[in-house]
């Protein structure tokens, strides 16, 4: 995709996709680019479908650097220092300006009529299997108070992500990309970078690599914590045929299955 921003003005970057699909890590090593300031769902509350209010306007300095009631979760930008550090000087010099928040997907209409043309958004997905999993582990967590979401809504969400990519009019907007392939592959996470029209250096290869092998760590330790129920349900109610149809779409279906059976070469 070409560079889309205006000079001395940023375009804007939106990072989506069901909770639990790797959109933390993927806006984390986004927001590290030296020419990428994004948000760790510094808007969420304005994203609601019904009563929308995203607009260019919260992405100016003196705004995006004061939160306020209506905005967010959190109070203080200690919360997410990495968007707001340096921020006076890191903006100006940014090629993107945007956030990180998953279920943005289901107000992909008024997302994409707010900011027109100069919107990038990359979709993330990941095998409903493992997404599951880790709704399931998050609500099997008693320290994690505020989860309460089961197997059930984590199915219908997953449907409901590859639903609004299907289904969406600005797909030439979209960059869609898949866990397994991105954060299993460095190549594919700087490849993103220049997708998006922007520098990928020696530093950015040794931060991909970075993300792959704690990625790699944290699958070598996961545990699979879902029963014979909740498989059987997976099976009858994700609905896998737009799924195939988008690791087909990016060229994946062979090179995952072969990395999954040992077959790689």
């Amino acid at each position: 995709m070409q560079d889309i921003s205006e000079p001395g003005k940023p375009g804007y970057l939106f990072v989506v996709g069901c909770a639990r699909s790797g959109t933390t890590a993927l806006g984390r090593f986004l927001a590290q680019h030296r020419q990428v300031v994004l948000g760790v769902e510094r808007y969420i509350h304005r994203t609601r479908p019904k009563a929308f209010s995203l607009s260019p306007d919260l992405f100016e300095y003196e705004r995006l650097s004061r939160i306020e009631p209506g905005d967010t979760f959190y109070k203080s930008t200690d919360f997410a220092p990495e968007t707001f550090v340096d921020l006076e000087t890191r903006l100006p010099q940014a090629r993107y300006v945007g956030d990180k928040i998953p279920g943005l997907y289901s107000a992909f209409p008024q997302l994409f009529k707010a900011f027109g043309p100069e919107m990038r958004v990359v979709m993330i997905f990941r095998n409903v299997f493992d997404v599951a999993a880790s709704w399931e582990a998050r609500r099997q967590d008693a320290d994690d108070v505020d989860w309460n979401r089961n197997v059930t809504q984590a199915v219908s969400q997953w449907n409901a992500a590859l639903r609004a990519y299907a289904s969406s009019a600005y797909k030439n907007q979209i960059i869609p990309v898949l866990y397994e392939d991105i954060f299993s592959n460095p190549a594919a996470l700087t490849g993103l970078l220049e997708q998006l029209g922007l520098d990928a250096d020696k530093g950015d290869a040794r931060r991909a690599q970075t993300v792959v092998t704690k990625a790699a760590t944290l699958e070598a330790g996961r545990t699979r914590n879902l029963g014979q129920a909740d498989l059987m349900e997976i099976m009858l109610k994700a609905n896998f045929a737009p799924w195939r149809a988008l690791v087909s779409q990016l060229g994946k279906l062979d090179h995952l299955t072969a990395r999954q059976t040992g077959s790689a070469a």
